[in-house]
């Protein structure tokens, strides 16, 4: 029981530090992404290059500072993960687009779909059960 309720807290402070710097990641991938629509790039460009930032505030962020594991060798797979979810929620806003919701509003709903993602892609694909995992 008590090995539960220590993973629990583990779980809790990585979860945490995820969460901040996926706020600030968030706030700006996503300006990129409005400012890109704004202009008059489609979704899906306005989505990659604003992933494209998103993956090297990411891989700093949570190697560094979320899962304690900065090692380099891990870009490629950090990067293969977020192919997954740039394609992912790529059509993911293209769907919620056909039920007519604005790629704004379409954009917004699928971040939190994209974080959880996220986190247990890191989590156990790129930077494993380390010390902050």
């Amino acid at each position: 029981m008590m090995g539960n309720f220590f993973g629990w807290i583990a779980f809790e402070k990585t979860f945490n530090r995820f969460v901040v710097v996926g706020i600030f990641n968030t706030i700006v991938s996503y300006s990129v992404f409005l400012l890109l629509l704004f202009i008059g790039f489609n979704h899906w460009l306005a989505n990659f290059f604003a992933l494209i930032l998103g993956i090297g505030v990411g891989f700093k962020g949570g190697g560094i500072f979320v899962f304690r594991n900065a090692n380099p060798s891990l870009w490629l797979r950090f990067v293969s993960l977020w192919c997954c979810v740039y394609v992912v929620i790529g059509f993911f806003i293209g769907a919620l687009r056909s039920y007519g919701l604005s790629y704004y509003v379409s954009g917004l709903v699928a971040l939190p779909i994209s974080a959880l993602f996220s986190y247990f892609g890191q989590k156990y694909f790129v930077f494993g059960r380390g010390e902050g995992g």
